[in-house]
């Protein structure tokens, strides 16, 4: 709150407010929220362990608390859209990991990390992808490869997955410019189930659920 108030104060060119209300800001139409979405009236603080922060579900893999620690959090972002307009991101994340993903649950999967080893930021959790540099050099010689038809290097052999679905797909025999289309729908895909990989709900669905679990959708439209 004291950031904002700076931001505030040097945007604005105003003081730097001596308390911690927000009750103007509210009655202003500025959309307060905390990070789990509810809170009851004339009770601070009563959001505290509760909404996501708390929420479990086993069959998901999402666990909000073990002896490790705690996993859930919210993270808010605000965007520029074309329109002009901003729209606030409210991203539901989750650290946790298990025997068979030590690395996070919800982070990519050991199959695709020939695409995506670096860590995953708010921006995979949003849905966006951002490929590393890498990538570009690696898609060249996995071009030869194909055209070629001759077996990954050792370099590439994590790639293997993606270059037996590229000839599966589409056959043994293709030009270098037919190669390098399969390989940009191959690594669309991939990045489409590494993004499925992270997200914790997986459809937009799921997540109307929970919101309506949480009775944030009624408090919204109220």
């Amino acid at each position: 709150l004291r950031n904002i108030f700076k931001e505030y104060a040097a945007d604005l060119n105003r003081a730097i407010p001596d308390s911690g209300s927000l009750r103007n800001w509210a009655r202003g139409g500025v959309l307060l929220l905390n990070s789990v979405l509810t809170v009851r009236a004339h009770h601070p603080g009563s959001h505290r362990a509760l909404g996501w922060e708390a929420f479990t579900d086993r069959s998901r893999g999402i666990v909000a608390e073990d002896k490790d620690g705690k996993h859930n959090a919210v993270s808010l972002t605000m965007r520029k859209m074309n329109n002009g307009r901003y729209c606030l991101d409210i991203v539901l994340r989750s650290n946790i990991t298990s025997d068979e993903y030590p690395d996070g649950v919800f982070g990519t999967h050991p199959e695709y990390r020939a695409l995506k080893k670096e860590p995953n930021g708010l921006l995979e959790a949003q849905g966006y992808f951002i490929l590393p540099g890498r990538i570009e050099g690696q898609m060249a010689e996995l071009n030869d490869c194909l055209v070629n038809k001759t077996p990954l290097p050792d370099g590439l052999a994590e790639f293997k997955r993606m270059y037996d679905e590229i000839i599966k797909e589409n056959g043994r025999d293709m030009s270098k410019v037919e190669a390098s289309i399969y390989i940009k729908s191959e690594f669309g895909s991939v990045c489409e189930r590494i993004l499925g990989n992270i997200a914790v709900f997986k459809t937009p669905e799921e997540t109307a659920d929970f919101l309506t679990g949480l009775g944030a959708f009624s408090r919204l439209s109220d």
